[in-house]
């Protein structure tokens, strides 16, 4: 292969990129336009129930301090203490699981149950009673 012809490949690849990164970026505004709408929806429906409240008391949660900030969090790759996070979920709420892993509809309701998880601690928060409350 001459220079020349090395020249021209490496062109054209360097317009492949080119092409493949626009679509990314058109791709990736995509899932996040649908991932927002999606999160509106479990926000303008969120109800707080009984497996909300068995779910939080099972994460763990852990403060994080960034200089003057600190942050309550929860550890992304084990928030129940173990890396199957929505077996995690499965176990708590008492699931059970076909050939010991979630079936579709499972997987769908652990991952909707997770995205509402912070709903529920605002929820939570703000209707306690703190008159009864000792300092």
């Amino acid at each position: 292969m001459t220079n020349t012809e090395k020249q021209l490949l490496q062109i054209k690849i360097n317009e492949s990129e080119g092409v493949v990164s626009g679509l990314k970026q058109k791709l990736s505004k995509i899932k996040q336009d649908e991932r927002d709408n999606y999160l509106g929806d479990i926000k303008k429906n969120f109800i707080l129930k009984p497996s909300h409240i068995k779910l939080l008391k099972r994460m763990e949660f852990e403060g994080i301090f960034y200089g003057d900030l600190v942050s309550i969090g929860v550890g992304g790759k084990r928030p129940f203490g173990n890396s199957n996070t929505y077996g995690d979920i499965a176990e708590i709420l008492g699931w059970e699981k076909p050939n010991d892993d979630l079936g579709n509809e499972q997987q769908i309701e652990a991952e909707r149950l997770m995205h509402e998880l912070p709903l529920a601690v605002n929820e939570i928060i703000s209707s306690l009673d703190t008159n009864n409350l000792k300092e």
